[in-house]
Formats: C-alpha cells, structure tokens, sequence
C-alpha cells in the first residue's frame, strides 16, 4: 500500500500537526506515505516544508474550488501509483476527499477519527448520528478518506530526510468558460413570450 497524504498548506503549524499525523499513518498502516501540499503560491513560498520530511509534492493552485484541485491530485495519484488518499483536516477536506475518490472510482470516509491495519485489512472509525456514536467500518485497500486525527498523544519524531518535487496544475474542466463573446444582436424581433412584474 502506498498512500498520499494531502495537506492545504496555509502555515506552518499545520505542516508540524501534519508531520505527526504522516509519522503515525507510515508507524500504524506500514507502508510509505508521500506528502502533498496545495495551496495558493503566496501561501506555499513561506512554508518551512522539510519539516515534513520525504517526498513532497507542491501543487500551486489559484482555484478555491476543489474540482481543479482533485484533477490534479487524480494525476499524481495514477503518476507515482498511489493506492489510497488520505486528506488532512481541513476547510474543504471533505469535499475534496469526496471529489478524488469520485475521479477515482473508489469508496470514500470523511472526518475519520482513527485509521488501522488489522491484518490484511484496514479499517476507520468515525463519528455517526449526530456525533453520539462511533462506529467502525472495513475499507479496501484503495480507499479515500479525509482525517481528524486526534494528535495530542502522538509521537514527536525527527523527520526523515526530504525530497520536494512541484507539480503543474491541470487546467479548468472543459464545462469552464475562459471566454465569453457576446455579439451584438442585428435585427430586433417581437417576443412571443410576454413578461410582466409588479405589485399588487
């Protein structure tokens, strides 16, 4: 299993509480975990990224949607053959966790509280019904979720050495209109169709 695990870098606690994190996912699922940080470019040139450690993939983006973003995180997905996503808390965590297993075709968990191997398989818990109940459900082994790790009790380890690697963004999908031209209308016609407000 190889799994990415994506990060809105905004500053740089965020990447320290995300270290954590990517430190206890590699210890508790024993596989690789690559780092992925988007974000505006402003936003990204300030972050102190080795703090991370190993692979770090950067992806400027100027779109504060997530559909442009999940495309390209698609791209790096089938590039570096990652086999699950996990999308760090965030704003739009869910929405983009929901949208990349959508293009990925494969089941998708928001706000997971807790990730685990058990053997051969993997499992999440999150909160169910109104947050009163946890419940426990088995992913495959190609999976998205999007994580509200708990991160008080985790281990404060040195971070490995780091590669970073920066990505261009896939452009706007096609039902996006870069440009819009308006003509000008030549004859005036009488409107079958007539439209009246007031009040009364």
């Amino acid at each position: 299993m190889k799994i990415l695990f994506i990060i809105h870098g905004i500053h740089n606690q965020i990447l320290e509480m995300a270290r954590k994190k990517k430190q206890a996912l590699s210890a508790k699922l024993g596989c690789t975990v690559d780092s992925c940080i988007y974000g505006e470019e402003k936003e990204l040139e300030h972050l102190n990224l080795a703090v991370l450690g190993g692979k770090i993939y950067i992806l400027p983006s100027d779109s504060s949607g997530t559909e442009v973003i999940a495309r390209s995180l698609h791209e790096l997905m089938k590039e570096t053959k990652s086999t699950a996503a996990v999308v760090a808390d965030g704003e739009q965590s869910g929405e983009l966790a929901v949208g990349l297993a959508r293009l990925l075709e494969v089941p998708c968990a928001v706000a997971v509280t807790k990730l685990w191997m058990d053997g051969e398989s993997v499992f999440c818990q999150k909160m169910v019904y109104n947050n009163m109940v946890c419940a426990d459900y088995r992913l495959p082994l190609n999976f998205v979720i999007s994580e509200r790790f708990a991160v008080g009790n985790l281990a404060n380890k040195q971070p490995e050495p780091s590669k970073i690697i920066e990505l261009e963004p896939c452009g706007p999908s096609d039902y996006f209109l870069n440009s819009i031209t308006l003509g000008e209308r030549k004859e005036r016609k009488a409107s079958p169709i007539l439209i009246a407000a007031g009040m009364g």
